[in-house]
């Protein structure tokens, strides 16, 4: 026998409007007249799926060919609804002269859809950035509709600059809120932290001087590049003693015999010294998604750095799906969640490195 399932907007079958979820067989012998028997079965919810309250339709159909005088017999609805998918309420409002678009107006979105936006300035005025449940100072995002959300346009007839950093340092000469008059000059210097060593600007300057002019005839986001040299970072973990013996502190070494050598350890930021501190949390399976959290040395020199890849049969480590996102960051070391969707096929999750 074979059940196949479907989603429907309402408690009426063969209407043409129901979702296919899928089919499964039932393999074991039919109960005796007047008993009955449990198959549980699970399905993954498809992308088409309509939001709301949805019913679900079961028909019991028979795999041997044999006819049925009455198949709705065979068919049950529930009588409730068996699943809801929410939609999410979104607004947008503007803070000074200018206006925001988006792709399509709803007062209500669908769940995990995305709502594209940009922001015009008006005349002899500068968009300053999002604010609300939108960050940046990009005149083009995009927001993923996962709950209700309240978005803000910026727009003034200042220019502001955005500072970021990447590793351990500041950025000094900044003014309050980064805001400068339009036309003027902002004048910055990075700053390394201890050990540390500055390395290049990217954004809106592009040189490896630590002092930089920025014209601000707009809005703009530049950031600051650290780097830990390999030396500092040993010295900062092993003893004199220890910095001398090769089979301790040697690239290729694993003292506290975590598996992790050392060279693997500096591109994690993880102390080389305690097995516990190794740059990766056990992977878990959490709201549908294998997942991983591991730390990431982002002042590592040379190109040197850790990456999770993700595949579903060990060979193709580019599968579709995998997500990371940088969720803290403490003296230079990023602490990254690696998700990837867990379905009925196999899925793996690895790290590449790229020795410095």
């Amino acid at each position: 026998w074979k059940v196949t399932a479907w989603l429907a907007k309402s408690r009426f079958y063969g209407d043409g409007k129901n979702v296919l979820l899928g089919t499964f067989n039932i393999t074991s012998p039919m109960p005796e007249p007047g008993a009955s028997s449990n198959y549980p079965a699970s399905f993954t919810l498809p992308n088409e799926i309509r939001t709301g309250a949805n019913f679900l339709i079961l028909s019991l159909s028979n795999n041997s060919g044999i006819m049925e005088s009455n198949t709705p017999n065979n068919t049950v609805i529930s009588e409730t609804a068996a699943i809801t998918i929410p939609e999410w309420e979104f607004s947008v409002a503007t803070n000074g002269n200018g206006q925001v678009n988006r792709d399509f107006s709803a007062m209500r979105y669908p769940h995990k859809s995305q709502v594209s936006l940009t922001a015009s300035a008006g005349k002899g005025a500068t968009f300053t950035g999002w604010g609300g449940d939108a960050l940046g100072a990009e005149s083009q995002i995009t927001v993923f509709m996962d709950g209700d959300k309240s978005v803000q346009a910026n727009f003034s007839n200042r220019a502001t600059l955005q500072a970021f950093v990447r590793g351990a340092g500041n950025i000094n000469g900044l003014t309050d809120f980064g805001s400068y008059s339009v036309g003027g000059t902002a004048q910055i210097t990075a700053a390394p932290a201890p050990g540390w060593e500055f390395s290049h600007w990217t954004g809106a300057a592009t040189s490896n001087q630590a002092s930089e002019s920025i014209a601000m005839n707009n809005s703009k986001v530049i950031t600051a590049h650290f780097v830990l040299p390999v030396a500092t970072w040993r010295s900062n973990h092993f003893s004199s003693a220890q910095l001398a013996d090769a089979n301790v502190s040697g690239d290729q070494q694993d003292p506290d015999g975590d598996g992790v050598a050392n060279w693997k350890e500096y591109l994690h930021g993880s102390h080389p010294l305690n097995k516990d501190s190794k740059g990766a949390e056990p992977m878990t399976i959490e709201g549908g998604f294998l997942r991983c959290i591991y730390t990431r040395n982002a002042g590592a020199v040379n190109g040197g750095t850790v990456i999770s890849q993700a595949s579903r049969d060990l060979t193709d480590w580019n599968a579709p799906g995998l997500q990371e996102r940088i969720i803290s960051t403490l003296d230079g070391i990023e602490s990254i969640e690696a998700r990837f969707p867990s379905t009925a096929s196999k899925g793996f999750l690895r790290f590449e490195y790229t020795a410095p």
